[in-house]
C-alpha cells in the first residue's frame, strides 16, 4: 500500500481556526437546537439541577464521544487498543488502531459519534423536556467536537472507494493498494 493523502486537521488548518470553527458550531447549534425544542416541542418549566452537574456532564461528554469513535470497529471486530488519557485535566479515550480500515468503515467511525450523540439528546430532550437547557448545551459541546471528525471526513469521502484509511495519533493516512 502507498499514501494517496495524509490529512491532520491541526497542521492543515491551525488550531485557532479550529477552535474557532468548533466554537461557532457549538453555539449556532446550541441556539438552533434550543430554540426549535422549546418553540414547537415543549413549553414546560425547566429545572435546575445545579451548577455542578452542569460542569460534570460537560466534562463526561468529552471521553464518550472519543469513545464512541471506537463503537464501530468493536462492531466489527477491528483490533484496537484503548487508553484513558487526562489533557489538561479533561478525561479523553484515544485509542491505537494498529491495521488501516475500509474506507467505509472510516466514514462510519468519524459519524458515529455525532449521530448517535445528537440521536441520544433528540429522544432525552422529548422524554426530559425539563432537563431541555443541558441536553442541549451537551448536545451543543458534541456538535463542536464534531467539527475535528468532519474536517478529516470530507477529504476521507473525496478518496477513491477502494481506499483504506490508516487511524494515527494526529490524523489519518488514505492508503491505496494500486497507483491506478
Amino acid at each position: 500500500m502507498f499514501c494517496y493523502k495524509s490529512v491532520n486537521v491541526i497542521e492543515q488548518y491551525g488550531r485557532s481556526k479550529i477552535v474557532f470553527f468548533s466554537s461557532s458550531a457549538f453555539l449556532s447549534f446550541f441556539i438552533l437546537y434550543y430554540l426549535i425544542f422549546r418553540t414547537f416541542i415543549s413549553n414546560t418549566t425547566l429545572h435546575d439541577l445545579g451548577f455542578i452537574f452542569f460542569i460534570v456532564s460537560i466534562y463526561i461528554i468529552i471521553p464518550i464521544h472519543s469513545l464512541f469513535h471506537y463503537i464501530p470497529l468493536f462492531i466489527t471486530n477491528k483490533k484496537i487498543k484503548l487508553i484513558l488519557k487526562f489533557l489538561k485535566g479533561v478525561p479523553i479515550v484515544a485509542g491505537k488502531v494498529p491495521n488501516p480500515v475500509p474506507k467505509n468503515l472510516a466514514i462510519i467511525v468519524l459519524l458515529f459519534p455525532t449521530i448517535m450523540i445528537t440521536t441520544l439528546a433528540i429522544i432525552s430532550s422529548l422524554l426530559a423536556p425539563q432537563l431541555l437547557h443541558y441536553i442541549s448545551l451537551i448536545a451543543a459541546v458534541n456538535i463542536g467536537l464534531c467539527i475535528y471528525d468532519i474536517i478529516p471526513l470530507i477529504q476521507i469521502v473525496k478518496a477513491p472507494k477502494d481506499s483504506y484509511i490508516q487511524i494515527y495519533k494526529s490524523g489519518y493516512r488514505i492508503l491505496r493498494t494500486s497507483r491506478n
